[in-house]
């Protein structure tokens, strides 16, 4: 297994590299290998000082994707392990071209305009990765889940936008929608009653998609769960969201990995989301 990617995921995504632990083990480093290219893109915007240097490393990485597409293996061992895997499993481009644009909005401080705005950028940030988890897993049955692994992505998306709302505001970004915002008088993110209410119609978003998979759950092949469960975990993190004590401007790392661990196994041996 390759070494840099399972390390950029424990280190960078411990939901995900927990469950990948409970997937089946010819799977592990193809799911690492995918996981380990969103942890690198995720993370441009933290590593560098201004925009510009951030849209050169983001313009790498789209070098990167176009010369894997040309059958061609990239000199960083990241983009070759990704390599190895998109050709084994036909992993499309366009999700790879589009992530990259999406994560184009982080470098700078934009506003997020909408909650339809918000959706779309966990889509082709959050979902999209799923999505292709799904197809690692399963093969190209992945497309009759596809909008549940779409549901899923939103909810690990969508918990995200509150789980770094501290660090994105210390940055003077806001992923919060602004037309929520206004609706609730929220003109600077700041702790209080409107803030309180913005979340709670984040949450209720992320909450809604998590409900529409666990009436559905019938559907997913087991071999597709641990794609899931990095959800899972997430609806866990929901519950401590909704809590009065919760103060969204301080880090929180939510459960710890002891407790996610076992809630994981737990699943794993119950075959459920």
């Amino acid at each position: 297994m390759k070494a840099d990617s399972k390390n950029l995921v424990k280190t960078h995504n411990l939901d995900r590299y927990l469950a990948t632990l409970l997937a089946p083990g010819d799977k592990q480093e193809d799911l690492f290998a995918l996981y380990a290219f969103d942890c690198e893109t995720r993370r441009i915007a933290q590593q560098v000082s201004e925009s510009r240097l951030g849209e050169i490393r983001i313009q790498w990485w789209y070098d990167n994707i176009n010369l894997i597409y040309q059958e061609k293996t990239p000199d960083n061992p990241v983009a070759a392990d990704l390599a190895r895997v998109i050709h084994q499993y036909d992993l499309p481009r366009h999700k790879f071209i589009n992530l990259l644009e999406a994560r184009r909005f982080d470098l700078y401080s934009d506003p997020m305009q909408s909650m339809e705005a918000l959706l779309n950028y966990v889509d082709a940030t959050s979902a999209v990765m799923v999505q292709m988890a799904v197809q690692i897993l399963i093969g190209f049955d992945a497309l009759s889940i596809d909008d549940l692994a779409l549901n899923a992505g939103r909810v690990e998306g969508l918990c995200d936008v509150i789980a770094l709302l501290a660090r994105h505001t210390a940055r003077g970004q806001c992923y919060l929608p602004q037309e929520i915002m206004q609706r609730h008088g929220l003109e600077t993110v700041e702790t209080g009653r409107p803030l309180d209410l913005v979340l709670a119609e984040i949450r209720h978003e992320a909450t809604k998609n998590l409900v529409i998979i666990n009436r559905q759950t019938g559907r997913i092949d087991k071999k597709a769960l641990p794609a899931f469960w990095p959800s899972s975990l997430a609806g866990q993190y929901l519950k401590l969201t909704s809590k009065p004590s919760f103060d969204a401007l301080k880090l929180h790392s939510g459960a710890s990995q002891l407790s996610k661990q076992w809630y994981l196994m737990k699943k794993s041996f119950l075959e459920r989301v």
